[in-house]
């Protein structure tokens, strides 16, 4: 009753926290597939999975304020926190969606500007996370002779871009200096493993079945967000976020962290160019437009 008693945006942010749990798991796998973090493990997923049904019950519920949802969500939330502890990593429930949130927040930080609720951003990142899924399945099955390119390995050309993408923030330097330190580590790996992501790349058909499976359809996605009251869409976000900006939180997101997800796999193989990234927000756009009708 306490926690019902909560401010509601609070609880509906709770939900959308717990969306993670419907893509960062394909985060984690395809790491592992490919040969660049080998953490992952199958019964922390096991867990999280037996929380779908509770959590899909309860998003009409979460969003009025009923006791018992919001006990389910509680319930939900404190499992989540044994799963990462279980894991001995967090990259069982952050992946893109989580990036997303962060790269907000830094701009919020940085540009003195108030910082949104964690779980309405990881639940509109998930919708986006989804869709980058979406879209690289869809190429892969389409793209029989993709393959690692070597500009997209070139050490100093990653640094000028993510240096550039965090200079127009920061002018300093700062925050693009800490962010190629951990970018740089994780394309090492990458670069390493680069025979791995070309096998598994050619066979995905093989392969698909072992990651998408941890991922939810995007529009499904944005069904429960709207369900529990949650924004679906960046740009729903109680706090302001111009276009340009969640462009950019999009767009520049794998580049803050060396953790390894579907977004970095994307640019590696050359598909995370401007282009890339409309279509990516056209889906995500169609995907909430679809959830209206499902809902």
């Amino acid at each position: 009753e306490t926690v019902a008693e909560a401010p509601s945006r609070m609880n509906r942010a709770g939900y959308g926290e717990m969306t993670s749990m419907y893509v960062a798991p394909a985060d984690w796998r395809l790491a592992a597939l490919l040969g660049i973090d080998p953490t992952y493990h199958r019964g922390p997923v096991a867990l999280l999975e037996a929380l779908g049904p509770r959590l899909d019950a309860c998003a009409g519920g979460v969003a009025t304020g009923e006791p018992q949802a919001v006990q389910e969500l509680t319930w939900a939330l404190a499992l989540r926190g044994i799963a990462t502890g279980v894991a001995g990593t967090t990259a069982c429930l952050s992946g893109v969606e989580h990036l997303v949130s962060h790269m907000l927040d830094l701009r919020a930080a940085e540009l003195g500007l108030p910082t949104g609720l964690h779980g309405e951003q990881v639940g509109a990142g998930s919708v986006v996370a989804a869709c980058a899924w979406e879209l690289l399945n869809d190429r892969l099955s389409t793209h029989a002779d993709a393959r690692v390119l070597d500009i997209a390995l070139d050490p100093k050309r990653a640094e000028s871009r993510v240096r550039a993408a965090f200079d127009q923030l920061d002018p300093t330097g700062r925050i693009g200096a800490e962010c190629w330190r951990d970018y740089s580590r994780k394309l090492e790996r990458v670069s390493a493993a680069r025979g791995t992501i070309d096998r598994v790349v050619a066979q995905w058909s093989t392969h698909a079945s072992t990651v998408l499976d941890l991922a939810r359809p995007s529009d499904v996605i944005a069904r429960g967000l709207r369900s529990a009251g949650s924004p679906a869409l960046i740009s729903d976000l109680v706090e302001d976020v111009p276009a340009d900006a969640a462009r950019w939180a999009v767009a520049h997101c794998a580049l803050m962290r060396d953790r390894f997800t579907v977004i970095d796999l994307l640019t590696v193989l050359g598909w995370w160019e401007d282009s890339d990234i409309d279509e990516v927000h056209a889906r995500v756009q169609r995907a909430v437009a679809a959830s209206e009708v499902l809902a």
